[in-house]
């Protein structure tokens, strides 16, 4: 049945229509009826051959409903791919009956995935959008494959293909240039986040010594009942050293000589020009 609709296949015109109801109506009743004597008889080798597909489908989405987009192009005719046999372009997953196939796709993935991935030419030049077409009204172009969501578009793109051919380059340049922005400002966005969380997680002050509790009114949170050590910048911030007084006893009791200080470390607490840092290391400036 499908070899007789295949030879019928034959490309005449600039545009030629692939509507898999039309052309494959006879080929898909049969296909019912296979899938009813496979499930029938091979239960267990449906029911792993489910599993497969489901797999790949959570990996990366369906394309052509399964159908081998190699067949399609080079031989005119439908014929399901093997779930075991895939290969994936842009996110979507393509079918083949044979590993042979399936290298030729690989050789040259361009040639045989339809415009736009799929969706609807028709549609992007029109509105803007990317609608997602159906192998059920498909159209070939100078070899090369399109879909569509309904006939009424299909029968517009046909009506007039050199309208909308061109639009696929220009619809990839203009995504490109998207994708390429969009990857600049999160690139961005990425550098921003690390410079605030750096900035917030993170200190370092040089200024003067003095004390916390004495000229600030604060004390260590760690350790409440110390006067607590402060590095005071040349900015006003105010920064008080988590355990000054036991990992730098020296600089703790010289305090009060407004040393010149460099602290860095992790902060534990912000309240106004007031932060708490717990020290990664407090080094006297000469």
């Amino acid at each position: 049945m499908k070899t007789n609709l295949n030879r019928r296949i034959v490309i005449t015109l600039a545009v030629t229509a692939l509507t898999v109801s039309a052309l494959s109506s006879a080929s898909f009743a049969q296909d019912k009826m296979m899938k009813r004597d496979t499930m029938k008889h091979s239960g267990e080798t449906m029911e792993h051959d489910k599993m497969a597909m489901h797999d790949d489908a959570m990996k990366a989405k369906l394309g052509l409903d399964g159908y081998c987009p190699v067949c399609i192009i080079d031989a005119r005719k439908w014929e399901k791919g093997d779930p075991k046999i895939n290969s994936t372009v842009d996110g979507i997953s393509y079918l083949f009956p044979n590993a042979v196939i399936k290298a030729k796709f690989d050789a040259n993935p361009q040639k045989y995935v339809p415009a736009l991935n799929g969706d609807c030419i028709v549609c992007f030049e029109k509105y803007g959008k990317r609608v997602a077409g159906r192998v059920q009204h498909a159209a070939l172009h100078k070899n090369r494959l399109y879909l569509f969501p309904d006939d009424q578009t299909k029968q517009a793109f046909v009506a007039n293909p050199s309208e909308y051919a061109v639009t696929e380059e220009a619809a990839m340049k203009k995504e490109a240039m998207v994708k390429k922005d969009t990857m600049d400002k999160k690139e961005t966005m990425m550098k921003k986040t690390s410079m605030m969380k750096d900035a917030h997680n993170g200190v370092r002050l040089v200024g003067r010594s003095g004390c916390a509790a004495c000229e600030f009114g604060v004390t260590p949170i760690g350790a409440p009942d110390q006067l607590g050590l402060a590095v005071v910048g040349d900015n006003g911030q105010i920064t008080v050293v988590e355990g000054a007084h036991k990992n730098y006893p020296q600089i703790y009791k010289d305090r009060f000589q407004a040393q010149r200080l460099s602290v860095e470390g992790q902060v534990v607490k912000t309240q106004g020009k007031i932060t708490w840092v717990k020290p990664t290391s407090l080094s006297l400036i000469n």
